[in-house]
């Protein structure tokens, strides 16, 4: 009986990893992923200055209009990036013509995933854009510079944040190592 009950906990936790893994990327562009990793990096414009007024991780940077995001540096299946930027609603960007932001992580397979445009907030556009890296990488570089170049000071705030996920085999053989475990610790009480 013991031994029903640890192999139905071993399938309910993987079932319950798949159902995590396949939530990644649905669900609305405004915080779709929950709680981000490591990463998470916002900037404001005071003024003609971009101030930094969120930080989570270290070695973060804005120059240029290229935003460099440093990522731990574990080995994972896959990593989400979730850029939110916002922009007064008079400006000359056109999300449905003009360039989005670019993310470039050379040597990995970047797709972007969804883009939003939301006006609902009096007087400013918010623009969700998500990409998908395989694997995690050392670090990527998002350019806003396409933006920038056409806006100017029009680019009021942004923030960007990020969610690596781990490799399922990395945790299917964790919830076989404890299941093994298990079984060996049963099969000796008898």
């Amino acid at each position: 009986m013991k031994k029903i009950v640890i192999l139905v906990i071993f399938l309910v936790a993987i079932a319950a990893y798949q159902a995590a893994a396949q939530e990644i990327g649905s669900g609305p562009l405004d915080k779709p992923f929950g709680t981000p990793g490591q990463n998470y990096v916002s900037y404001v414009l005071n003024g003609s200055v971009w101030e930094q007024t969120g930080v989570r991780g270290t070695g973060h940077s804005f120059e240029d209009g290229h935003l460099f995001l440093n990522n731990e540096h574990v080995q994972r299946e896959l990593k989400k990036v979730w850029l939110h930027f916002v922009t007064a609603n008079n400006s000359t960007w056109n999300p449905g013509t003009d360039p989005w932001p670019v993310l470039s992580a050379p040597g990995y397979a970047v797709t972007s995933d969804a883009r939003s445009v939301d006006v609902s907030i009096a007087g400013t556009r918010h623009m969700y854009q998500i990409w998908t890296i395989r694997p995690n990488p050392d670090s990527e570089i998002i350019d806003l510079f396409p933006v920038l170049q056409k806006q100017g000071n029009a680019l009021l705030w942004f923030e960007a944040e990020t969610w690596c996920v781990p490799e399922p085999s990395g945790i299917l053989t964790l919830l076989a190592g404890v299941g093994g475990i298990g079984c060996a610790w049963l099969r000796r009480r008898r």
